[in-house]
Order: C-alpha cells, then sequence, then structure tokens
C-alpha cells in the first residue's frame, strides 16, 4: 500500500509542474494530516527510516522546491525578515545534525529520523511562490474538509466508534449520559475555528453550521485547557475588535474582576499538593511527589512541569548539552539507553519510559533535542508571527492566525501542539497568504 502513497507524491510533483499547485498543496497536506487522519499510519511504511506520512510531505515538498529553484527566474531564496529566523534555525539544525552524528556518535540515519519534521518548515518558500487565488481556494477546501473530519469526530464521541484513525479513547459520564473521549481532534480544528469567526472561509448558513460543529467538537475533547484558551482567545478577538474607549472599560472591569480572583486562586493553589509537588519537582526529589511518574490519567499540571524539569536538570548537569542539545536520537535507537528519566509516558513495547518524546509539554523535547541555543531560535519563529499578525491584524486572515499562534503558545504547556508539523505549517501557510493580500514582503 506504500507504492499508492509514492505514486502519489509523484502525482503531486506532475501537478505542481502543470501549474495545479492548489492539488498538488492539497496531497502535500494530506500527507502532514496522517491522510487526513483516516489511514493508519502502519499502512505507509516504505522502508526502515521511511515510515511516516511526513516522510512523504518532506518528499513531496523538497522535489517542489527543486523544481521552483530550477525554473524560477528571479532569486527564489530571496531574503527577508522571515526568512533570515527561517535561516539561522537551519543552520542550527545542520549543526546540530553534525553533533549528533560526530560527537554524541549517532548514525546518519537516526539524526535525520529525528530531526525530519523540522525540515518542512521550507514549505514557506513553495507557499510564498504559489498564487494568493491557489492558497485561498486550497483553504475553502481544508476548511470543508475539517467540517467533514468534525462531523465524524462528534459522531465518534456518542457512538464509540473510531472514524478516524486513532483507537484509544475513554469514557465520560455527564450525569446519565455516556461520551466517549477519543484523542484524534481534526488536525485543523482550531486554526479554523478561530478562522471561521473571524474571516469569511464560508458565507451565512455554512458559517454558523459549521461554527457550531468546530464549537461542539473542541468541547468533546475533553480538554479543559484547550476549551478554556479557545474561549479566551474569541473573547480576546471580539474585545481587540470594538472602539478603543470600549476596550479599556473592558480591560478595567476585568481587571478589577481577575486581579482578586486570580489573587485568592493563586494563594489556594499554594496551599495545595500540586504546588508541593511542583517545587520538589524543582529541587530534583522526584521520589516523594504524589503523582504518577509514567501516567498521565488526570492530565496534571505537575506531571508536566517534573516532566519538563527532570529534563533541564539533565541539560544542567551536562553542559556541553545546553547549547545544541542532548543529540537528535531517535526513541527506538539503542543509544536512548544514555538517559535514566523517570517521568515520562510508558512505552508498552519496551516496558520503560519514554525518555525525549512526549505529547504532554513542547518544551521538554525542545530542549532535548536542541538545547536552551535551539529552543530560543526555534520559538522566535512564532514570536515573530505574533509580532507580523498582530501588526497585520486589520487584515482578517491575520487577526485570526494571531489568536490561533497566541492560542498555541498556551497550549504548548499541555501538548507538544508547537513541533506538530501541522501547527507550523499552517502558520506560514497564514502568513504568506496575509503577505500576498497585503504586497508587501514579510
Amino acid at each position: 500500500m506504500a507504492v499508492i502513497f509514492l505514486c502519489m507524491v509523484f502525482f503531486a510533483w506532475y501537478l505542481y509542474l502543470r501549474r495545479e499547485k492548489m492539488y498538488a498543496l492539497l496531497i502535500f497536506f494530506f500527507f502532514i494530516t496522517l491522510g487526513f487522519q483516516v489511514i493508519p499510519e502502519d499502512a505507509m511504511k516504505l522502508m526502515s527510516g521511511f515510515s511516516k506520512s511526513t516522510d512523504y510531505a518532506l518528499v513531496l515538498i523538497m522535489g517542489c522546491i527543486g523544481f521552483d529553484f530550477l525554473f524560477s527566474k528571479g532569486r527564489y531564496f530571496k531574503k527577508d525578515t522571515f526568512t533570515i529566523y527561517l535561516l539561522l534555525f537551519f543552520v542550527f539544525l545542520l549543526v546540530c545534525i553534525l553533533y549528533s552524528r560526530f560527537i554524541i556518535g549517532c548514525g546518519w540515519n537516526e539524526a535525520l529520523r529525528a530531526s525530519r519534521q523540522y525540515l518542512l518548515l521550507l514549505a514557506f518558500f513553495v507557499f510564498r511562490n504559489t498564487k494568493k487565488e491557489d492558497l485561498e481556494k486550497l483553504l475553502h477546501v481544508l476548511f470543508a474538509i475539517t467540517v467533514f473530519q468534525s462531523i465524524l469526530f462528534i459522531i465518534q464521541a456518542y457512538s464509540g466508534v473510531c472514524l478516524m484513525g486513532e483507537l484509544e479513547s475513554s469514557v465520560v459520564k455527564l450525569g446519565e449520559t455516556k461520551l466517549y473521549r477519543f484523542y484524534n481532534q481534526p488536525m485543523l480544528l482550531y486554526f479554523m475555528t478561530f478562522l471561521a469567526a473571524y474571516k469569511y472561509p464560508a458565507k451565512g448558513l455554512y458559517r454558523i453550521v459549521a461554527m457550531v460543529i468546530f464549537i461542539l467538537a473542541i468541547l468533546l475533547g475533553f480538554n479543559r485547557s484547550s476549551i478554556g484558551l479557545t474561549f479566551l482567545m474569541l473573547a480576546l478577538g471580539y474585545v481587540m475588535r470594538l472602539p478603543k474607549v470600549k476596550q479599556l472599560r473592558i480591560y478595567i472591569v476585568s481587571a478589577a474582576f481577575f486581579i482578586p480572583t486570580i489573587a485568592i486562586i493563586g494563594h489556594n493553589f499554594m496551599k495545595s499538593r500540586t504546588f508541593i509537588d511542583i517545587k520538589m519537582v524543582i529541587s530534583g526529589n522526584f521520589v516523594d511527589t504524589e503523582f504518577d511518574l509514567t501516567a498521565l490519567h488526570n492530565s496534571t499540571f505537575a506531571f508536566r512541569m517534573a516532566h519538563l524539569f527532570e529534563r533541564i536538570l539533565y541539560i544542567e548537569e551536562n553542559p556541553e548539552a545546553k547549547l545544541l542539545g542532548a543529540g537528535l536520537i531517535p526513541e527506538d535507537s539503542p543509544m536512548i539507553g544514555r538517559f535514566n528519566f523517570l517521568i515520562g509516558l510508558t512505552n508498552e513495547k519496551e516496558n520503560a519510559v519514554y525518555q525525549i518524546e512526549t505529547p504532554d509539554i513542547t518544551y521538554s523535547v525542545l530542549i532535548m533535542r536542541f538545547g536552551y541555543l535551539g529552543t530560543a531560535l526555534f520559538m522566535m519563529i512564532y514570536f515573530y508571527m505574533i509580532y507580523f499578525f498582530f501588526k497585520k491584524r486589520n487584515n482578517d486572515y491575520a487577526f485570526a492566525s494571531f489568536l490561533f499562534v497566541i492560542f498555541s503558545i498556551g497550549v504548548s504547556f499541555f501538548s507538544a501542539n508547537l513541533i506538530m508539523p501541522i501547527v507550523f505549517t499552517i502558520c506560514i501557510f497564514s502568513l504568506n497568504l496575509v503577505n500576498k493580500e497585503e504586497g508587501e514582503i514579510v
């Protein structure tokens, strides 16, 4: 079956050369969304080291860049502010690969496998070389696909039947009603929610129905942090669109309400067991904490902080890892045995704790992979996008994207979302779309 997906890459190249870029990039998004979340990833394994859907996406986008570079009449890699940040990160990534190969002792295959997802940032150049009309058409198609996926997700929650690839679920009871919590929300759900709220990808009744479907899909994910941040960002967006006088009034009233509320919550939190656990974690005492070191059943913040600080302690105790990280070592590498972390989810196949990868917090992975320098360079990409989208906030695409990036930064303390290719890819996609609407270089 993997040969079929390889043929899809060749077909995407054919479409790209025929100037049918919208359809070629639709295939690209098919791969970075795990086959729009309907294809099991095991079905995409072609060979050792080429087993993920993002591998196909990377080969596809590298081919498109090659075609553009060969046939481009101007400077294809022309510099602008954003490309400078990308260049700095890619130079660091190259140094990190060489460091992992010759200093740490990883094989070329291992170093490349651990870093390949970040190379998908190169899609920026393909988006930049695509017409605005093609990007908008593609966005509308992705919007419709996300609506359909959200409907499937809602059906799952009520039926308990998995319809979107991933089988993991748990039961949630709301009074007498039994629902099922699945962990396979549509990957573009949150971006499309902000887009539906503040930019026209759909008109009239379709837009209202889509928004209701998206909100219901978000609620049925039962993820407290994501739900809370979604509504907070939607409220912030509403306030930011008001006249400045009304904004000021709302900010004053909100401050008068939230400051004492936060003070009370903070006071109670400092007396809580969670705060005691976090203090123990920061001091390096993991044994006496009361949360499970290898499970995240209750999605505790203390677990995530413990996971992060255990990795930070390792970096601090190994000064050579501060700048370049602990090495680009995949979880299935024999070299992973050089770590001995206690906190992390359990790898059932190996009956051991995952040492680097985690779905629960972004920064543990970044610090272990890239150290402090690489983490700062990677985050600078997001911080620049926040600045860019805020500066262009009168543009509806930019405004929706600004809220999405802020939302993503907030959620990054509760998931590994920032290093997911779909998150940074849709951000650079939107950045190029805004740039084309504004008629300026980034």
